[in-house]
């Protein structure tokens, strides 16, 4: 399938997004990645304890370390959230945007961005719960920190990239499944339609995601490099730009395919 498509986009027979859109999806990205992984512990950090100490907390808290401990998780949940939240808004942005060019929707930056503001507290519930679920289950592993749930573009752990494949495929099945679902009811419906319709899609775009987010830095860590500071920064944009550039291909392919929206299951014969 991923041959097709590449013969197809250089063929011109698939529409691809405006390089405009192409290089802000990139650089929004890249530029968040780094901001949630570099700079937002420190900003949140910082104002947590502002806020603790503006509602006189932390004295008490000094001496009630079970307390103190609650606090810790559920200020770590709130990071975790909020983190993930920003990675899913600029995601959505680029689906959308993408969507809006290949389909020449003619909705605009302004309609792109409502729908993906919409889209996004769904999308948040949903991940909401599936981390509670995930921890949950996971309550028996001590080394566990529900924070390992944060989506990873490049790192040497299996499970950290095959956690990457999932939340991309996952953000993009929903922000299609939310696009043409109506009412918005219908999400997980159609969600499921597309899923088992397009098997053979996500599959593929799970493994290349895994693959981008994982090999390389395996390879990497095998031979012993130190990869930390701006070194780590720079790959952080090499391989969002290669996630970017597979999400581009394979959602501007699947967004030409003339049936793609006959998701109804046909109705049985009474």
């Amino acid at each position: 399938m991923f041959k097709e498509v590449m013969q197809d986009v250089r063929s011109g027979a698939v529409t691809l997004p405006a390089r405009s859109t192409l290089l802000l999806g990139w650089l929004g990205l890249a530029l968040m990645f780094c901001f949630v992984f570099w700079y937002y512990p420190g900003a949140f950090g910082t104002a947590s304890s502002k806020v603790l100490g503006w509602v006189s907390s932390l004295l008490y808290l000094a001496d009630h370390p079970a307390v103190y401990a609650q606090v810790q998780v559920l200020l770590n949940g709130l990071y975790l959230l909020t983190s993930v939240a920003m990675l899913d808004f600029v995601a959505l942005l680029f689906v959308y945007r993408s969507l809006d060019e290949v389909q020449n929707m003619g909705a605009g930056w302004k309609g792109v961005l409502g729908v993906s503001l919409r889209a996004l507290w769904r999308l948040l519930l949903l991940q909401f719960i599936l981390g509670i679920i995930i921890s949950l289950c996971a309550l028996g592993i001590n080394a566990y920190n529900f924070l390992y749930l944060l989506p990873l573009p490049f790192t040497s752990l299996p499970e950290g990239a095959l956690l990457m494949a999932l939340w991309l495929a996952s953000l993009v099945l929903y922000a299609f499944a939310y696009a043409v679902s109506k009412p918005k009811s219908k999400i997980f419906r159609i969600g499921w339609l597309l899923l088992k319709k397009h098997s053979q899609f996500w599959f593929i775009l799970m493994v290349l995601v895994f693959l981008i987010a994982w090999a390389p830095a395996a390879l990497l860590d095998k031979l012993g490099a130190n990869i930390d500071g701006v070194c780590a920064a720079v790959c952080v944009f090499v391989f969002t730009l290669l996630h970017v550039g597979v999400l581009t291909v394979l959602v501007a392919y699947f967004l030409n395919i003339p049936d793609v929206w006959k998701l109804e299951e046909p109705q049985s014969a009474n």
